[in-house]
């Protein structure tokens, strides 16, 4: 069944409007610190959400050209909204293929298109910050770690494995949330039906993961932050700073008010 362009349209606006209000508000936060942190993340998700609309070609202004942003962290969001970009249109044209391997492996599957699994996917990255929030001594993973993971991710990605750890690795994927199970799914034809969409997902991965890799990036601390007994701190032990109109960006602060 072709879907109509009305109804496609319809189905990225309402995922817009959900992407950019993300992180969900789970319960209330106890601390001022964790209240600052989800607001950081929820201005980064709304940047998001609006850039995925220009993106599709919805909206004619990019984002990144209307917010004064500092350089480091307009790359950052530049980077990442083409990375989840480039998972959407995978999901686009395997909609069916993942669905058909969720129903394989028994689990639900309540999504009717696209849209709406990229939507969970998303929740599932933008919630992952409550973990932060557990009254444990540490919590969180250090810049090192996120670049760390990346590479990892790489080099299966790009075949550059053993059988043995790509095995071991796509075990975590089929085990995993939605975030890692698409991937899973689609492996076995991404060089083929999905070649293109895949190449693409490959080269925003990699431009995401070169950004992480910067040594100027050492700064870059909003992206390491970590916690202890609930109560964010980035990852240099320092304070996060106060919010205001900013998003952090590291030394550097990204204005978020519109120009």
């Amino acid at each position: 069944m072709v879907e109509s362009l009305a109804a496609i349209r319809s189905q990225h606006k309402r995922m817009v409007a959900v992407v950019s209000k993300l992180p969900d508000v789970e319960k209330r936060l106890r601390h001022k610190k964790q209240r600052d942190l989800i607001e950081l993340k929820r201005a980064e998700w709304r940047f998001i959400g609006e850039r995925l609309d220009h993106l599709q070609g919805y909206t004619g202004d990019d984002p990144l050209h209307s917010y004064a942003l500092s350089p480091l962290y307009k790359d950052l969001l530049e980077a990442k909204t083409e990375y989840y970009f480039a998972i959407l249109n995978v999901l686009r044209r395997s909609f069916g293929i993942v669905r058909s391997k969720a129903r394989q492996e028994g689990r639900a599957f309540s999504f009717r298109n696209a849209c709406e699994l990229f939507t969970e996917i998303c929740r599932e990255n933008a919630n992952s910050i409550y973990t932060l929030f557990e009254e444990k001594p540490s919590q969180g993973i250090p810049l090192d770690g996120i670049r760390d993971l990346f590479t990892a991710e790489s080099k299966l990605y790009r075949d550059a494995v053993s059988e043995a750890e790509q095995q071991e690795q796509l075990l975590q994927l089929r085990y995993g949330g939605w975030a890692d199970f698409w991937k899973f799914a689609v492996w076995e034809l991404r060089h083929t039906q999905l070649k293109s969409e895949w190449a693409e997902f490959l080269k925003r991965h990699k431009k995401l993961n070169a950004i992480l890799k910067r040594t100027r990036f050492e700064d870059m601390r909003l992206a390491a932050v970590q916690s202890s007994f609930g109560v964010p701190s980035l990852s240099n032990g320092h304070e996060l700073p106060e919010i205001g109109g900013y998003i952090p960006a590291g030394n550097a602060l990204a204005v978020v008010n519109k120009t």
